[in-house]
């Protein structure tokens, strides 16, 4: 697992700063461009704020049941092949 800023900084994919420009909600015809650092800011601090939110309310998202798993250790069997129903919504 990578921190949200390492996400952001090393691994985002080029469709990523079109829905994140979106998202920051500037006009259409600049949403096409690379995310700008500044903005960066904004929405790691947004993602922090959302988890303060979580934590005050007591709540678990999707990615948070995701993240809770992997922090133990025997939380995930390894398996030497495995057969997945429904393999499109991994992607």
């Amino acid at each position: 697992m990578i921190s949200f800023r390492e996400h952001l900084f090393e691994n985002l994919l080029p469709g990523d700063a079109y829905f994140l420009n979106k998202w920051l909600e500037y006009p259409s015809r600049n949403c096409d461009r690379p995310v700008f650092t500044d903005d960066f800011e904004i929405i790691i601090r947004y993602n922090e704020l959302f988890e303060e939110y979580k934590k005050s309310i007591n709540v678990m998202d999707y990615t948070s049941i995701i993240e809770k798993a992997l922090e133990q250790e025997k939380s995930i069997p390894e398996f030497k092949v495995i057969f997945v129903d429904e393999a499109q919504d991994f992607f």
